[in-house]
């Protein structure tokens, strides 16, 4: 099913300053067909997405594309394969979209909370063109 529900001019934007991230305050929408979502909560200990659901394994691909929105409260986050630090990392506040654009960018995400623990809720998908 194709998660097509928000469009934001800023993703062209966005992908001038980085080509494998982005965060965005706003509607979105990527050219990925979305196969599966999760809600991660973050919490005072770095996480990361969870394997299991971006790469389902039995002969299917594995997420090239996530959009991450922020609910709840305020998180730091890298894509860099470092593990996130309240003092490290980019800051995602309360509905700021991540656009994660590439397979290793999925695999490297790592998110911290500021203050209180975060509801991050992730779409994953392929990319269609």
């Amino acid at each position: 099913m194709r998660l097509r529900n928000l469009v934001l001019a800023a993703v062209f934007l966005a992908t001038l300053v980085s080509p494998a991230l982005a965060v965005l305050t706003g509607p979105v929408v990527v050219d990925c067909d979305y196969f599966t979502q999760e809600n991660l909560t973050v919490g005072a200990t770095a996480v990361g997405l969870t394997a299991g659901t971006y790469n389902p394994g039995g002969g299917l691909a594995a997420a090239n594309c996530a959009i991450i929105i922020v609910e709840a409260d305020s998180v730091r986050w890298l894509t860099t394969g470092t593990t996130a630090t309240t003092g490290n990392a980019n800051l995602a506040v309360i509905n700021d979209v991540i656009v994660l654009k590439n397979a290793r960018a999925i695999a490297r995400f790592s998110a911290i909370r500021v203050t209180t623990d975060a509801t991050l809720k992730v779409n994953y998908g392929r990319k269609t063109n």
